[in-house]
């Protein structure tokens, strides 16, 4: 179809496309039929669908493609709308390889829209990573295995969060075979989930042996007993175990498993020992390793607040720093260390040598003729990845990041962490610095007219204020501000990225949105 390949063509059917999407954002939001929106997709994009089907050439699909999704992007307020023309772009782009990407992140945009089914998406969207990095060549290849291992990780984390162990065992093995595939120094921390996984699924084969017995005699407190101990202690989920203390008449552990509801801040000296005290038993009745370590830790917690608090009771300060002295005994014979937490205090320098973590060839390349080193992102989409356990804490907490940059593209990521559900990330658009925050899956964005010069480094800033609210600033000079309904509220769930945002962008940019040119500091400082 000689139409569909005429440049002018195209950019005049984008800017219609643009428009009535303006427009159904304005006039559409409080509509909430799933055949409305059917309805009003058919008559913006009947003919073009006909068109592309007519049509031999995939690139004409995946075009079309790629502007539902801009679409999508622009319809947040409608999310049976974005549902729609996501689901259809998805379906357009993944008739061809060179297309699973867009169709995967498509399937993303759908799952957002549909929170009840997002699991079925996510799912989709993993294994068209995971097929195009069978088609993919080197060194594309080598960049989408980190895609295929971050998004299974999270397809498994989910699993997980859901009780779906079985399923979250599969995408784990998928996951830690393509890390070791690609050699990748997340191997380790992936085959630790994995077998958490694994154990998590033996354990739920042992509680659907005991409710079987307890329907067949409820008040059986052996059952009841067992099926206590296994949310407790193997799967650490006390709330879980609360409705068996009744049945097993065990009201001490009832007392206790409603304590840990409460806020440690609220907690008598008394109470602490006593949790802490709990724990330590439970940790000896665990059979597992890993249900061993997630007690003693558990324990430590509570004993190391009680320390916190500056207790005048000398013997019962003794009795802990000894309890923890052998909690951490234990913890070291199973190959456990338990870390200081993270100080709030003091900046937290992420450093540009290479200590990164960053996934297999796609470091980027650095520059150690001068001091401090210069990261320089200039070449198959180099980015770094800070694992997820590793990155700086944001809940409840204000804080800045800055960064030193010199950019040589015009678009880009400059750091980011989390995605669609809660996150943060600044980023330049058309040279200019811009700033996303996401807090309960709403995107608050500012941009800013300040072109930056691609001949020097300037210092770019992303601040969260306590009022709450986050600002840019260039050089020490306020350019934007934006309220925010809160801080935040939790973790996001995605690493700290350094040039770009993978996998569910933070921003209303399509990941990855790779950042090309040269960072010299980056460096996160917490807010007293």
């Amino acid at each position: 179809m000689k139409f569909l390949l005429n440049p002018p063509l195209i950019n005049l059917l984008v800017f219609l496309t643009a428009f009535s999407s303006y427009v159904l954002n304005a006039q559409y939001s409080t509509q909430t039929s799933p055949e409305q929106a059917r309805k009003t997709f058919k008559q913006l994009y009947a003919d073009r669908l006909a068109a592309v089907t007519r049509s031999v050439q995939f690139t004409d699909d995946l075009e079309l493609a790629k502007e539902l999704i801009l679409a999508a992007t622009q319809s947040q307020k409608s999310p049976q709308f974005a549902h729609v023309l996501a689901s259809n772009a998805a379906i357009l782009a993944s008739k061809n390889p060179a297309g699973y990407q867009t169709a995967a992140q498509a399937w993303h945009i759908v799952a957002n829209a549909d929170p009840a089914n997002a699991l079925k998406y996510k799912a989709a969207a993993a294994d068209l990573i995971r097929k195009s990095y069978i088609h993919a060549r080197d060194p594309e290849r080598t960049r989408i295995a980190s895609n295929v291992i971050a998004a299974y990780s999270e397809l498994a984390k989910l699993y997980l969060d859901n009780k779906q162990y079985a399923q979250a065992v599969s995408a784990y093995q998928v996951a830690y075979r393509q890390a070791l595939a690609v050699k990748s120094g997340i191997a380790p921390f992936i085959k630790r989930n994995l077998d958490t996984a694994v154990a998590a699924k033996r354990v739920q084969r042992q509680l659907e042996a005991e409710k079987n017995k307890l329907k067949r005699n409820p008040n059986d407190a052996n059952a009841a007993k067992q099926l206590i101990h296994l949310y407790l202690v193997e799967l650490d989920d006390p709330q879980s175990a609360l409705p068996y203390t009744i049945i097993a008449t065990d009201t001490s552990t009832r007392n206790n498993i409603n304590l840990t509801k409460s806020l440690l801040t609220s907690l008598t000296e008394t109470q602490i020992i006593q949790l802490a005290d709990w724990r330590l038993q439970l940790a000896s009745t665990a059979t597992t390793n890993r249900s061993r370590a997630a007690m003693l830790i558990h324990a430590d917690k509570y004993y190391t607040h009680f320390l916190g608090k500056g207790s005048t009771n000398a013997f019962l300060n003794s009795k802990v720093r000894l309890a923890r002295t052998r909690i951490q005994k234990q913890l070291a014979a199973l190959q456990i260390r338990l870390k200081p937490p993270i100080d709030t205090s003091k900046v937290i320098k992420i450093s540009l040598a290479g200590k990164i973590y960053p996934f297999q060839n796609n470091a980027a390349a650095v520059d150690r003729s001068v001091y401090p080193p210069i990261l320089l992102f200039k070449k198959n989409n180099a980015h770094l990845i800070i694992h997820n356990h590793r990155s700086p804490p944001v809940v409840n907490k204000t804080f800045t990041v800055t960064a030193s940059i010199k950019p040589e593209s015009s678009n880009g990521v400059i750091f980011a962490r989390g995605g669609v559900h809660d996150g943060y990330s600044l980023y330049l658009r058309s040279q200019s610095p811009a700033a996303a925050v996401r807090i309960d899956r709403k995107l608050y964005s500012l941009q800013t007219k300040k072109i930056l010069p691609k001949d020097k480094f300037s210092k770019l800033t992303l601040k969260v204020t306590k009022d709450p609210s986050f600002e840019i600033y260039l050089d020490d000079k306020l350019l934007a501000q934006r309220q925010l309904p809160s801080l935040f509220r939790v973790e996001p769930t995605q690493a700290f990225q350094i040039a770009s945002d993978t996998i569910n962008a933070v921003g209303s940019y399509t990941s990855p949105n790779h950042f090309t040119g040269e960072i010299k500091s980056l460096t996160l400082t917490y807010h007293k």
